[in-house]
């Protein structure tokens, strides 16, 4: 794994990296502030945002983030204390339970059961079909 470079083979040569090109929502935006506000992006209330708190500890980045106007900064363990995970998640209820039936153990549903050889690592040899003699008298 390496840490992305802003692919500098690209914006070395005046190209903007790989992941802004390609990019089909376009949510990710690769130029100088005045190039943002000029594509169009600041028109519905956003705003860069380069400012992170981590608990009490405040970064200050090169990188952006695109904020609401009411923001100044993006607080990660605010975010972490908000989610919803673990065991009291706000989740829809699973659906495995659904249009299924209950385990039947597979003599109880007609499943012959095969033996197991002694050793299960090694290759099992496929018993012999049977013949049948009238099968083969019958071919006329």
């Amino acid at each position: 794994m390496q840490k992305c470079n802003l692919c500098y083979d690209r914006t070395s040569q005046g190209k903007g990296p790989m992941c802004a090109t390609v990019c089909p929502s376009q949510a990710i935006f690769y130029g100088t502030y005045e190039e943002w506000v000029a594509a169009g992006r600041a028109k519905q209330g956003a705003k860069p945002v380069n400012t992170f708190y981590f608990g009490q500890q405040r970064v200050r980045t090169r990188n952006y983030v695109v904020m609401t106007a009411a923001d100044d900064a993006l607080d990660l363990m605010a975010m972490v204390e908000e989610a919803e995970m673990g065991k009291n998640a706000n989740m829809p209820r699973p659906i495995a339970n659904r249009n299924t039936e209950l385990w039947v153990e597979a003599d109880v549903a007609g499943i012959p059961q095969r033996q197991a050889p002694p050793q299960p690592w090694t290759p099992r040899t496929p018993e012999p079909e049977p013949t049948h003699a009238s099968v083969a008298s019958d071919t006329r």
